[in-house]
């Protein structure tokens, strides 16, 4: 649903950060600020503040920070959508049934209507499981030992074999053809005629978060195929930003993600109600966010094949980039999570998910499996490949528990291994320093770190936000744009706005423009930058050290993208032009 910035800052206005927070956590005043035991992880020392000036919160421990929105969104694991129909009801604001877009209104529309049209067809489906036409059905969950309570559930239904059972079913609910078609549980077929999508399947209602169906998994009780069908993207259904489960999962702090429907349904009703999984589609980044926004950890289990194998590899690369933390879980004697846990039992499944391993332990053991180690060749390229794995760890700690395991694998020595690593680390180096000395001969090493560049960024918008008499020298000369697309230049650009309209500039109505917790979090970490204002020379070292390092990153990122050769000797005379820039603030 589309909100009116004004709207969602109304609510925002309503709903006093302090009070809020107050009435999950014991405020202490200290200043001007108020602190507690961070909610969002676990500490001895209060290092979590609220601030009632800037309307933000900030963790000096963990980082977490946001306005009242994010609070909520963090605290109740609700999307911003569900947070502002929090703080609406919180401060007796009615939010409109309708956004001041004609678009928007039309969708909001059309998405309550699929919702109901899905509503009527899972109705439909377990209806028709309860029946004579779903004895097959009802046979099969027996013999998959799924109780009666957990079919109640997860809203198990049947699909008849019949052609247009559920298109003659919802247009007896009124509903037009072209809805239905929108939906994509009706097709047309070359003739004109109108067909059930799903025929002769165990149906698996899809719900998001808020517990409405949304679409439909079914799969194939007789001959044919695919084994498992889909409800196609619709509106209300994109595969890529749910996870099935996710609606009864979502309270636990670690998640276990498995491939199936069948296997999130057969731990569910064995007690391992934290199961979810990816729907009808390869497991991608978009889903890595959504567990991460959901869970602190999660431990993977795909079928123990090497096509599970292999889906867990690429599951990892999109896990490991959340930051959050990762198991793997390897089942033996099962070929996946419900054959086990019918075969074993909880308490065995629960015993092999405390001893789930890690992704380094889980990589190496893949990467055992291409190498004989009894052959010295082989074993001199595995150790060479594990040591490159292990040259990527930051943890001394981890480092050495996988050296010694690299060791007793090989056989080689541990100093063997360590030395191994230091020289891929020393090359990397190396290679970096060659590539810098070239490309930037004349800048120091290091100057453009990632997390440099960004506080950078933080620091301009931060001096920027807080001084008009500043920012009416730094918009002579920084563009937003070279700050390099994203939530940094969409904020630079706000901020020149409100100051050329001489509007104030409230932090916490600038978080307000973001729904994901991960640019919320972004803009509030601009507003808690801490600068030394009130020191004029260092005030000045730090807007000329920032400003430089911006603009220098902006040019030379055009140059490692550039083809054009006169471009290219354009953006090396901007580039050395930078250093000629300097702000002197006495005369400010």
């Amino acid at each position: 649903m589309y909100y009116p910035q004004e709207l969602i800052e109304q609510i925002r206005l309503e709903n006093d950060i302090v009070d809020v927070v107050s009435q999950y956590l014991a405020l202490n005043k200290k200043g001007n600020s108020y602190f507690s035991l961070c909610p969002f992880h676990n500490e001895s020392t209060p290092s979590f503040s609220v601030s009632p000036d800037k309307q933000l919160y900030y963790c000096f421990g963990c980082g977490a920070s946001g306005n009242v929105i994010s609070f909520i969104m963090a605290k109740e694991n609700y999307d911003f959508q569900t947070a502002l129909k929090f703080l609406a009801d919180r401060a007796h604001i009615t939010l409109p049934e309708q956004g001041d877009v004609y678009q928007a209104s039309k969708n909001e529309a059309l998405k309550s209507e699929l919702y109901e049209i899905h509503k009527h067809a899972a109705r439909y489906y377990y209806d028709c499981l309860k029946s004579d036409l779903g004895e097959a059905a009802r046979s099969y969950l027996d013999k998959r030992s799924i109780y009666p309570k957990t079919r109640i559930k997860f809203g198990l239904g049947y699909s008849p074999e019949k052609w247009d059972g559920l298109y003659e079913f919802l247009l007896g609910q009124g509903y037009d053809i072209d809805l239905l078609l929108k939906s994509g549980l009706i097709l047309r077929n070359k003739k004109g005629g109108y067909y059930d999508r799903f025929r002769n399947r165990l149906m698996f209602p899809i719900l998001d978060i808020m517990g409405r169906v949304v679409g439909f998994g079914g799969r194939v009780l007789g001959e044919g195929g695919p084994k498992y069908l889909n409800s196609p993207e619709t509106l209300i259904f994109e595969k890529s930003r749910n996870l099935y489960s996710l609606n009864f999962a979502k309270g636990n702090k670690e998640l276990i993600l498995v491939e199936g429907y069948m296997d999130v349904i057969s731990l569910y009703q064995k007690g391992f109600t934290n199961a979810v999984a990816a729907l009808g589609t390869a497991f991608n980044e978009s889903h890595a966010k959504i567990l991460n926004k959901y869970a602190k950890g999660v431990i993977v289990l795909f079928d123990s094949d090497e096509a599970g194998e292999a889906a867990v590899l690429r599951a990892l690369q999109f896990i490991l980039k959340t930051g959050m933390g990762v198991k793997i879980l390897q089942l033996k004697g099962a070929k996946d999570p419900d054959e086990f846990i019918n075969k074993y039992g909880p308490e065995a499944f629960g015993k092999a998910a405390q001893e789930a391993l890690s992704h380094i332990a889980f990589n190496i053991s893949v990467l055992q499996k291409k190498y004989d180690l009894n052959i010295s060749e082989e074993k001199i390229s595995f150790t060479k490949e594990v040591s490159k794995m292990l040259s990527g760890l930051s943890s001394p700690v981890e480092r050495a528990v996988y050296i010694k395991e690299a060791e007793r694998l090989t056989g080689i020595s541990e100093s063997a291994i360590k030395a191994e690593i230091e020289g891929i680390e020393n090359a990397a180096f190396k290679t970096l320093n060659t590539q810098r000395k070239e490309n930037y001969n004349y800048i120091k090493k290091g100057t453009l770190s990632e997390k440099g560049i960004v506080e950078a960024k933080k620091g301009i918008i931060a001096i920027v936000s807080e001084r008009r008499e500043l920012w009416e020298i730094i918009k002579l000369r920084l563009r937003p744009e070279e700050m390099g697309g994203g939530v940094y230049e969409d904020i630079l650009r706000k901020v020149y706005m409100l100051h050329e309209e001489n509007k104030p500039i409230n932090p916490a109505d600038l978080v307000s423009l973001y729904q994901e917790p991960s640019e919320q979090k972004m803009v509030s970490d601009i507003f808690t930058t801490t600068i030394a204002q009130n020191d004029l020379s260092g005030l000045e070292t730090a807007l000329n050290d920032q400003l430089k390092l911006i603009k220098r990153n902006y040019i030379e990122n055009k140059m490692n993208i550039t083809d054009d050769v006169k471009e290219l000797q354009l953006l090396m005379e901007e580039k050395r032009n930078i250093e000629s820039l300097n702000i002197t603030l006495k005369d400010s």
